[in-house]
């Protein structure tokens, strides 16, 4: 049995492996942009054919741009984000000079980025930008630069308005220049790391305001990417009114001149649509594309969509969901609206000069405590009566109030901005949504945190059909607590105290993370069905939080599961010889953390699974049981079944820097673990892998389960890298959202550089293969069409002969 478990898992590797790219999708669905990050240090000159731009980011990172196109010529990434900063030393025409504090010095070659040498020396060099003219006044209301030429002469130019003040500018006279026609290059950094470069050519006359012209613009900031949101784009005018037709409560003669009226305006918006795209196929014929599949295509809609399409306005929902909005918050202060067909850059929202990242000091997790920028969607675009609307909550600088930014995540239009006196202990997205179907947040101040209040100031409609309780964590070490929320008639609302649990504690240890389930999370089925025909049910409590703490002198990791509503304790389990970076994805019945094992000196993944636990004489399927028929779970129910765990350890080959899983609209497709790499790569492992229930001997039974044959090491294919040669560097975070197909999930991954691609854990079941062959399908149906109607000739000729006959 052991032999035919490992034949078959080979198989199944190879199965996997040949589920990877071709050459001709590179780019068809995917794209990834490049950062350097937040500048800490630049320097700009001339490097032999070429302007160039050498950059050192807050987060340790050496890079050269080339100035001309913008595009990272090469970058090194020395040391750790969080380690010791590094400074330029000296730029010459064959290398660039760093040093730490320490005195290590590092030497690259200018034009590859290839480590020349590596040594600890004391003392620095003097750098210098002989061709670089700083600025002598700059007014930072009307944008007006002036700067004094090498003659004396001074000049003026007017910088483009913005909201975001100017942190550095420099200005290059280009290599292009000359003595009768100077060229300058303007280089401008800002307070939310984004670099522009302006050119202009000054003027016999000095007191004249030169005009620029604006060549390109990086949003270093993208690097520090806090929070993500994906959001559906709103429906088209069509569906609009579809949806607007059968929601209306007409007499018939209305309900009639309603859908004539939309059916007109269906044949015009037709007409005008074929009409454009019949410009664009001969724009395409002109200029010298005569490919029959891309004209075809684009006569009739099929292919891509044309360049600009997502600037004009028309953000329209498709017919299978893919085109999203990737909403992101970055620690700079700068929120984005990124495209997710081409990741074009549709808007940018500054949150002021008096923005800092939203953090407590009265938290007792770690990761509440550090900096961040949450996102809370509050309406989307299903309800097309009313646009969308998002929060983002951040602190005010130098003051101990916090904000709350209201604006439109899909047109990046400020709605309204509110100031919250003495800061958010914490906030909240209230589950039921107001008339007009606006999820209020619900916060709660550092000034009394047992006070529950609304934004928007108004109470929801009714009390809610379900109460609503919130899970907390004690001041004092290894409490947890849970609270209700108590809704009055005379507006106000309040936490009462409904549980408390002491966990199992040490002095030194902490709470790393606290992860819950999504939710918007679907589990399609319940149950598992075994080989001797019985069924093994999934422990599906959508309350159940995982609780992760470390203590670093022991080295140990444990995990708690508690149900955030009755405060039962379900499970508790520790891991020996632990230690950060600690990953956690809680999902279904299952949960994955990640560690790395002092001991072994190697990643683990830890598994961990919920089943109910059924009685043999319960295991009919006729069976009648409230528990196991009920459509949602109940935490206060009284018939809760014991919960069977299930645990198995795996053996990771490579580090681990985040990790998450894909979800699907429906929750049918088998889900996958995607992985990122310190290397840059994203793996995507198939959850068969990571099943806790991997037999160590394997029987007939457990076969027919088609279960894999436990092996502690993970198998590690290049072919499942789902990013291939992108590298992704230093990721923070993954985050998918199911598209309109079932089988698709989409990812976008973020970090120093941002990812985005779709997945498909059990491939593209639901979409027709690239390769396939419309022609032959279309003459088989032509061919029997025409089958039909002589064969029906045919017959009624015979038909009559007989008849005669």
């Amino acid at each position: 049995m052991l032999h035919f478990g490992n034949i078959f898992a080979a198989i199944f590797v190879l199965f996997g492996a040949s589920n990877a790219l071709y050459l001709d999708q590179i780019g068809k669905f995917d794209w990834s942009i490049r950062h350097l990050g937040c500048p800490r240090q630049t320097w700009i000159g001339h490097l032999h054919n070429f302007d160039a731009l050498v950059l050192i980011s807050k987060k340790n990172v050496l890079g050269i741009i080339n100035i001309d196109t913008a595009n990272i010529l090469w970058r090194q990434v020395i040391g750790t984000a969080d380690g010791p900063p590094i400074e330029l030393n000296s730029v010459d025409s064959s290398a660039v000079s760093v040093r730490s504090e320490s005195g290590w010095h590092w030497n690259f070659d200018i034009h590859t980025g290839v480590l020349r040498s590596q040594h600890n020396a004391t003392g620095s060099q003097n750098l210098s930008e002989k061709d670089v003219i700083f600025p002598r006044k700059f007014d930072h209301q009307s944008g007006k630069v002036e700067f004094e030429n090498k003659d004396g002469t001074r000049q003026n130019v007017q910088l483009l308005s913005s909201d975001v003040p100017i942190a550095e500018i420099k200005i290059l006279r280009t290599s292009e220049s000359t003595e009768n026609r100077p060229k300058y290059k303007l280089f401008v950094s800002r307070l939310d790391c984004s670099l522009e470069l302006f050119e202009f050519s000054p003027s016999d006359k000095p007191a004249n305001i030169e005009p620029l012209k604006h060549l390109w613009r990086r949003f270093e900031g993208l690097s520090e990417i806090s929070d993500v949101q994906m959001v559906d784009l709103p429906l088209s005018e069509a569906q609009a009114q579809i949806e607007t037709e059968f929601n209306t409560d007409e007499s018939v003669w209305l309900s009639f001149l309603l859908r004539i009226r939309s059916q007109i305006e269906q044949l015009h918006r037709f007409f005008f649509t074929t009409a454009n795209r019949f410009v664009q196929t001969l724009e395409m014929f002109v200029h010298g594309d005569f490919r029959f599949s891309a004209l075809f295509g684009q006569l009739f809609g099929l292919g891509p969509a044309p360049e600009g399409m997502l600037s004009d306005g028309r953000l329209e929902r498709d017919c299978f969901n893919m085109r999203k909005v990737i909403v992101v918050s970055t620690l700079p202060g700068t929120l984005f609206g990124i495209s997710n067909e081409n990741g074009q850059f549709l808007w940018s929202l500054y949150l002021g000069n008096d923005f800092a990242p939203y953090h407590n000091e009265r938290h007792s997790v770690g990761a509440a405590r550090e900096g961040k920028v949450p996102l809370l969607i509050q309406r989307g675009t299903a309800f097309y009566q009313w646009p969308s609307q998002a929060a983002a909550v951040f602190n005010a600088k130098d003051s101990v109030d916090s904000v709350v930014l209201f604006f439109n995540p899909i047109t990046g239009t400020q709605i309204e901005r509110v100031r919250i006196p003495g800061g958010l202990f914490r906030i909240e997205l209230w589950p039921f949504p107001n008339s007009e179907q606006l999820h209020p947040l619900l916060i709660l101040k550092n000034s009394d945190p047992s006070v529950v209040e609304f934004l928007p100031k108004s109470m929801p409609n009714s009390e809610p059909f379900k109460p609503t309780y919130l899970f907390n964590v004690g001041h004092e070490k290894g409490t947890l607590l849970g609270h209700k929320v108590e809704l009055s008639a005379d507006g106000n609302a309040r936490l009462s105290e409904q549980w408390l649990t002491e966990l199992p504690w040490s002095d030194s240890e902490s709470i790393y993370a606290i992860v819950g389930k999504s939710a918007n999370e679907k589990m399609h089925s319940r149950g598992k069905v075994l080989g001797n025909r019985s069924v093994l049910y999934k422990y599906n409590n959508p309350n159940l939080v995982a609780v992760l703490s470390a203590d670093p002198s022991l080295s140990l990791l444990r995990l708690h599961l508690v149900d955030s509503v009755s405060g039962q304790l379900v499970f508790s389990g520790h891991y020996a010889k632990a230690a950060p970076p600690f990953h956690v994805v809680h999902c279904e019945n299952w949960l994955l953390i990640s560690y790395w094992n002092d001991k072994a000196r190697r990643t683990e993944i830890g598994v961990v699974e919920l089943f109910e636990e059924v009685a043999p004489q319960q295991q009919n399927p006729l069976t009648t049981d409230d528990a196991l028929t009920a459509t949602a779970f109940d935490s206060l129910a009284t018939n809760i079944r014991p919960v069977q765990v299930v645990t198995k350890t795996y053996i990771f080959p490579q580090g681990i820097s985040a990790m998450a899983a894909t979800s699907t609209e429906q929750g049918l497709t088998s889900r996958a673990v995607l992985v990122a790499l310190p290397f840059g790569g994203v793996l995507e492992i198939s959850r068969r892998f990571l099943d806790a229930r991997r037999p160590i001997e394997m029987t007939a039974e457990l076969s027919e389960e088609m279960l894999i044959h436990y092996i502690p090491e993970l198998p590690f294919a290049t072919e499942d890298l789902i990013n291939y040669n992108q590298s992704t560097l230093n990721v923070r975070g993954i985050r998918t959202a199911p598209s309109g197909l079932e089988s698709t999930s989409l990812v976008f991954v973020y970090g120093l550089d941002l990812f985005y691609t779709r997945a498909t854990p059990s491939g593209t079941f639901d979409i027709l293969k690239d390769d396939f062959d419309y022609v032959f399908i279309a003459g088989v149906v032509i061919l029997l069409c025409v089958a039909s109607v002589v064969c029906k000739r045919i017959w009624r000729y015979q038909s009559i002969q007989q008849a005669w006959a």
